[in-house]
Protein backbone atom coordinates (compact mmCIF):
# COMPACT_ATOMS: atom_id res chain seq x y z
CA UNK A 1 0.00 0.00 0.00
CA UNK A 2 1.55 3.36 -1.05
CA UNK A 3 2.14 5.89 1.74
CA UNK A 4 2.59 9.54 0.81
CA UNK A 5 4.35 11.98 3.14
CA UNK A 6 5.81 15.47 3.03
CA UNK A 7 9.30 16.39 4.26
CA UNK A 8 8.23 18.04 7.52
CA UNK A 9 9.60 16.26 10.59
CA UNK A 10 8.05 16.62 14.07
CA UNK A 11 10.49 18.05 16.60
CA UNK A 12 10.94 18.33 20.34
CA UNK A 13 12.61 20.94 22.52
CA UNK A 14 16.20 20.10 23.42
CA UNK A 15 17.77 22.65 25.77
CA UNK A 16 18.53 26.34 25.60
CA UNK A 17 22.33 26.15 25.51
CA UNK A 18 22.29 23.80 22.53
CA UNK A 19 23.10 25.16 19.10
CA UNK A 20 19.92 23.41 17.96
CA UNK A 21 17.00 24.32 20.22
CA UNK A 22 14.85 21.67 18.55
CA UNK A 23 15.71 18.16 17.41
CA UNK A 24 13.70 15.52 15.53
CA UNK A 25 11.10 13.88 17.74
CA UNK A 26 12.56 10.42 17.27
CA UNK A 27 15.00 9.33 14.57
CA UNK A 28 17.40 12.06 13.48
CA UNK A 29 19.64 12.53 10.48
CA UNK A 30 22.79 10.45 10.21
CA UNK A 31 26.24 11.73 11.11
CA UNK A 32 26.77 12.23 7.38
CA UNK A 33 23.68 14.44 7.08
CA UNK A 34 21.29 11.92 5.51
CA UNK A 35 17.58 12.44 6.27
CA UNK A 36 16.13 9.23 4.84
CA UNK A 37 15.74 7.54 8.25
CA UNK A 38 13.39 10.11 9.86
CA UNK A 39 11.42 10.27 6.61
CA UNK A 40 11.08 6.49 6.50
CA UNK A 41 10.05 6.54 10.16
CA UNK A 42 7.41 9.18 9.39
CA UNK A 43 5.99 7.00 6.60
CA UNK A 44 5.95 4.00 8.93
CA UNK A 45 4.20 6.04 11.64
CA UNK A 46 1.58 7.17 9.14
CA UNK A 47 1.06 3.58 8.02
CA UNK A 48 0.39 2.60 11.65
CA UNK A 49 -1.73 5.63 12.50
CA UNK A 50 0.66 7.81 14.53
CA UNK A 51 4.08 7.90 16.20
CA UNK A 52 2.80 6.56 19.52
CA UNK A 53 1.95 3.25 17.89
CA UNK A 54 5.53 2.64 16.80
CA UNK A 55 7.17 3.72 20.06
CA UNK A 56 7.19 0.12 21.28
CA UNK A 57 7.04 -3.19 19.54
CA UNK A 58 9.36 -5.76 18.07
CA UNK A 59 11.54 -6.24 15.05
CA UNK A 60 9.21 -9.05 14.06
CA UNK A 61 6.33 -6.64 13.53
CA UNK A 62 8.30 -3.97 11.71
CA UNK A 63 10.23 -6.31 9.39
CA UNK A 64 7.02 -8.10 8.43
CA UNK A 65 5.26 -4.83 7.61
CA UNK A 66 8.17 -3.17 5.80
CA UNK A 67 9.42 -6.13 3.74
CA UNK A 68 6.14 -8.06 3.31
CA UNK A 69 8.25 -11.22 3.39
CA UNK A 70 8.35 -14.27 5.68
CA UNK A 71 9.79 -13.35 9.07
CA UNK A 72 11.22 -15.71 11.68
CA UNK A 73 11.94 -15.11 15.35
CA UNK A 74 14.81 -17.04 16.96
CA UNK A 75 14.78 -17.05 20.75
CA UNK A 76 18.38 -17.35 21.90
CA UNK A 77 17.56 -19.42 24.98
CA UNK A 78 16.19 -22.15 22.71
CA UNK A 79 19.75 -22.76 21.53
CA UNK A 80 21.29 -23.13 24.98
CA UNK A 81 24.14 -25.60 24.76
CA UNK A 82 24.23 -25.42 20.96
CA UNK A 83 26.10 -22.17 20.33
CA UNK A 84 27.90 -23.61 17.30
CA UNK A 85 24.48 -24.33 15.79
CA UNK A 86 23.11 -20.83 16.27
CA UNK A 87 26.44 -19.32 15.13
CA UNK A 88 26.36 -21.31 11.89
CA UNK A 89 22.70 -20.35 11.35
CA UNK A 90 23.33 -16.62 11.76
CA UNK A 91 26.50 -16.85 9.66
CA UNK A 92 24.54 -18.37 6.79
CA UNK A 93 21.75 -15.77 7.06
CA UNK A 94 24.28 -12.92 7.18
CA UNK A 95 26.09 -14.20 4.08
CA UNK A 96 22.73 -14.26 2.27
CA UNK A 97 22.21 -10.64 3.37
CA UNK A 98 18.90 -11.15 5.14
CA UNK A 99 17.86 -8.20 7.36
CA UNK A 100 18.30 -9.20 11.02
CA UNK A 101 17.08 -7.23 14.05
CA UNK A 102 17.94 -8.02 17.68
CA UNK A 103 16.24 -6.90 20.89
CA UNK A 104 18.14 -5.49 23.86
CA UNK A 105 18.23 -6.55 26.54
CA UNK A 106 17.39 -9.70 28.50
CA UNK A 107 17.47 -7.88 31.83
CA UNK A 108 15.24 -8.14 34.88
CA UNK A 109 11.59 -7.22 34.39
CA UNK A 110 10.92 -3.45 34.44
CA UNK A 111 14.66 -2.72 34.58
CA UNK A 112 16.09 0.14 32.54
CA UNK A 113 19.67 -0.94 33.13
CA UNK A 114 21.43 -2.58 30.20
CA UNK A 115 24.93 -4.11 30.46
CA UNK A 116 28.13 -2.59 29.10
CA UNK A 117 26.61 0.68 27.92
CA UNK A 118 23.98 -0.85 25.64
CA UNK A 119 20.56 0.77 25.29
CA UNK A 120 17.72 -1.13 26.92
CA UNK A 121 14.31 -1.51 25.23
CA UNK A 122 16.04 -0.83 21.93
CA UNK A 123 16.51 -2.64 18.63
CA UNK A 124 19.90 -3.17 17.02
CA UNK A 125 20.82 -4.60 13.63
CA UNK A 126 22.83 -7.81 13.49
CA UNK A 127 25.16 -7.27 10.54
CA UNK A 128 27.31 -10.39 10.73
CA UNK A 129 28.94 -13.03 12.89
CA UNK A 130 32.65 -13.67 12.38
CA UNK A 131 35.42 -15.92 13.62
CA UNK A 132 38.44 -13.78 14.44
CA UNK A 133 41.40 -16.09 14.95
CA UNK A 134 39.29 -18.54 16.93
CA UNK A 135 37.16 -15.93 18.75
CA UNK A 136 33.54 -15.76 17.62
CA UNK A 137 32.18 -12.21 17.47
CA UNK A 138 28.85 -10.60 16.63
CA UNK A 139 28.89 -7.45 14.53
CA UNK A 140 26.07 -5.08 15.42
CA UNK A 141 24.86 -1.60 14.56
CA UNK A 142 22.85 0.90 16.53
CA UNK A 143 20.48 2.66 14.06
CA UNK A 144 21.15 5.94 15.90
CA UNK A 145 24.62 5.92 14.21
CA UNK A 146 26.26 6.24 17.62
CA UNK A 147 26.97 3.72 20.37
CA UNK A 148 28.26 3.60 23.94
CA UNK A 149 28.99 -0.14 24.16
CA UNK A 150 32.08 -0.53 26.35
CA UNK A 151 32.40 -4.28 26.87
CA UNK A 152 34.77 -6.84 25.39
CA UNK A 153 35.82 -6.07 21.81
CA UNK A 154 34.29 -2.60 21.87
CA UNK A 155 36.07 0.10 19.89
CA UNK A 156 37.94 0.98 23.09
CA UNK A 157 39.28 -2.55 23.56
CA UNK A 158 43.08 -2.59 23.45
CA UNK A 159 43.10 -5.94 21.67
CA UNK A 160 42.28 -4.23 18.38
CA UNK A 161 45.35 -3.93 16.18
CA UNK A 162 45.64 -2.42 12.69
CA UNK A 163 45.91 -5.95 11.33
CA UNK A 164 42.71 -7.16 13.04
CA UNK A 165 40.83 -4.04 12.01
CA UNK A 166 41.87 -4.63 8.41
CA UNK A 167 40.84 -8.28 8.58
CA UNK A 168 37.29 -7.31 9.57
CA UNK A 169 37.16 -4.09 7.53
CA UNK A 170 36.34 -2.24 10.74
CA UNK A 171 37.29 1.27 11.85
CA UNK A 172 37.41 2.82 15.29
CA UNK A 173 34.70 5.43 15.01
CA UNK A 174 31.51 6.30 16.87
CA UNK A 175 29.36 5.35 13.89
CA UNK A 176 27.09 2.85 15.65
CA UNK A 177 28.93 -0.26 14.39
CA UNK A 178 30.63 -2.44 16.99
CA UNK A 179 31.65 -5.99 17.84
CA UNK A 180 31.01 -8.07 20.95
CA UNK A 181 31.70 -11.70 21.92
CA UNK A 182 29.16 -14.01 20.32
CA UNK A 183 28.67 -16.05 23.51
CA UNK A 184 27.63 -12.87 25.32
CA UNK A 185 25.44 -11.73 22.43
CA UNK A 186 23.21 -14.82 22.69
CA UNK A 187 23.08 -14.96 26.50
CA UNK A 188 21.46 -13.04 29.33
CA UNK A 189 21.60 -10.21 30.18
CA UNK A 190 22.37 -9.21 26.60
CA UNK A 191 20.24 -9.91 23.52
CA UNK A 192 17.22 -12.16 23.93
CA UNK A 193 16.21 -12.86 20.32
CA UNK A 194 16.98 -12.32 16.65
CA UNK A 195 14.34 -11.57 14.01
CA UNK A 196 15.13 -12.38 10.37
CA UNK A 197 13.28 -11.39 7.22
CA UNK A 198 13.65 -14.04 4.50
CA UNK A 199 13.31 -12.04 1.32
CA UNK A 200 15.10 -14.29 -1.15
CA UNK A 201 13.24 -16.32 -3.79
CA UNK A 202 12.87 -19.82 -2.27
CA UNK A 203 13.19 -21.37 -5.74
CA UNK A 204 16.77 -20.13 -6.02
CA UNK A 205 19.71 -21.80 -4.29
Amino acid sequence: MPVNIDDRIPVKYKYTNSKDFFVPWSAGRSQHGAWWMPLLEKAYAKFNGNYDRIGWGSGYESLRQITNKPVFLFQHNKFAGNYNGIYELFSKLAKEDHPMVVSCCATARNSDNAPDGLVNHHAYTLLDVVDLQGTKLAKLRNPWSTENYNGDWSDKDKRWTPELLKMLDHKIDNDGVFFMPFHKFVNKPYFRSTTVSIYRDFTKS
